[in-house]
């Protein structure tokens, strides 16, 4: 059986090779083993998340731990990731390349205006075009969902908070 490495990361004091749910540990001046610790793939990023001595890694351990619940489509857990990685490294990148899931998240179960709380919430206000794009946006899902009612109450939202929107006339009808 080949092993063919996950993911490979480095920090100041150590390399994590991550493979075949498994995460390696080892020095960084001298390659030497550290530890290898046995446990499904996304708990590979807790492991991360607990050595104090690779917190150069926690915003990319945070971002792909978040995108994992996200993909298990455990969105609350996936929020409550990024909510983490927003407060503790909010100028990192992955902080910035997580942004277009939180939004996603929260356009799909078609609360826009939580992800704009969000936002100012870390000091990220969006525009006001913005708001409208994403209140619209979120009916618009429901609606190619079939989902009527909830479209109809996310256009009724909509003409409510944007009464002259961008989209007032595709949003009546």
């Amino acid at each position: 059986n080949t092993h063919r490495p996950f993911g490979i990361e480095t920090c100041k004091k150590f390399i994590y090779i991550a493979s075949n749910n498994k995460l390696a540990k080892f020095k960084k001046d001298n390659f030497e083993f550290d530890s290898l610790v046995d446990v499904p793939l996304f708990i590979n990023t807790h492991q991360i998340l607990l050595d104090k001595e690779a917190t150069e890694l926690h915003p990319l351990a945070y971002y792909k731990l978040g995108m994992v619940y996200y993909n298990l489509d455990k969105n609350d857990a996936s929020l409550q990731t990024f909510r983490e990685l927003f407060t503790n490294f909010p100028k990192s990148t992955e902080t910035e390349n997580s942004v277009e899931i939180v939004r996603n998240i929260f356009v799909e179960n078609q609360t826009p205006e939580s992800f704009v709380q969000f936002m100012n919430e870390f000091g990220k206000p969006l525009s006001v075009n913005e708001q409208d794009s994403l209140v619209y946006r979120s009916s618009i899902i429901k609606y190619d969902q079939q989902k009527y009612t909830e479209a109809s109450i996310g256009f009724g939202k909509y003409l409510q908070s944007f009464p002259v929107g961008k989209y007032q006339l595709d949003a009546k009808y």
